[in-house]
C-alpha cells in the first residue's frame, strides 16, 4: 500500500494533471473533492479523451501524429529479458523497483516468445498466490500482439488503446525485438 499517496483535485488543470503522471514513475492517480476520493486517473485516459475527441473521423489527429512523430520516436529500446524458463522470481526482481512495468519473454534464440506485465503479475501471480519460483512461462501472455518499426506511431496508439495496453513490444523487419 502506498501511504500519503500523490493526489489530483477536481478543479486542476488537465494538462497539469497529464504533465504530473509524465514525470513520475506512477500510472494512476486519485482525483480528490477536498479529501473524499471521487475517482481515478491515468495519462492513458487523457489521451482516450483526446482521441475521443476527434470523433469518428480521427484523420486529422491521425495526420498529426503521422507527421510530427515516427513509431521510432515512442519507442523504448532500453530493454529487459527473461528465458520463458526462468523463475517468475528475476521478473518480479526487474520490476519492482518501479522502473519497468514489463518484462519480454524471450526463447533460447532470442525470438519474443511472450510478454510478463504488471497486470499479470497482479492477476496470475498475487491472486493466486503463485511461487515465484514457478517458470515465467506459465504465466507470461503468449504471443502478444506486436508492432514493426515500419508501422505508424498513430496505429500503435490505437492498438494500445483500443486493447487496454500500457506495453506492445516492437519488431524489426527480420521480427527481431528493438523496443517496446
Amino acid at each position: 500500500m502506498t501511504t500519503d499517496p500523490v493526489t489530483v483535485h477536481l478543479g486542476q488543470a488537465i494538462s497539469d494533471v497529464y504533465g504530473m503522471l509524465q514525470s513520475q514513475s506512477f500510472h494512476h492517480v486519485p482525483v480528490v473533492n477536498g479529501a473524499t476520493p471521487v475517482g481515478l486517473i491515468s495519462a492513458t485516459d487523457i489521451l482516450k479523451l483526446v482521441y475521443d475527441i476527434e470523433g469518428g473521423d480521427d484523420r486529422m489527429l491521425r495526420t498529426f501524429l503521422d507527421h510530427q512523430f515516427t513509431l521510432e520516436d515512442a519507442t523504448s529500446t532500453e530493454l529487459i529479458t527473461v528465458k520463458q524458463d526462468e523463475p517468475l522470481r528475476i521478473a518480479v526482481d526487474h520490476m519492482s523497483n518501479g522502473a519497468v512495468h514489463s518484462v519480454l519473454v524471450v526463447d533460447d534464440g532470442g525470438d519474443l516468445v511472450g510478454i510478463v506485465t504488471s497486470t499479470d503479475m497482479m492477476r496470475r501471480v498475487v491472486a493466486k498466490d503463485v511461487d515465484i519460483t514457478t517458470s515465467v512461462d506459465l504465466i507470461m501472455t503468449k504471443k502478444p500482439k506486436c508492432v514493426t518499426m515500419e508501422d505508424n506511431a498513430t496505429d500503435a496508439l490505437i492498438m494500445m488503446m483500443d486493447n487496454h495496453f500500457r506495453h506492445l513490444p516492437v519488431l524489426n523487419g527480420e521480427g527481431s525485438i528493438v523496443g517496446g
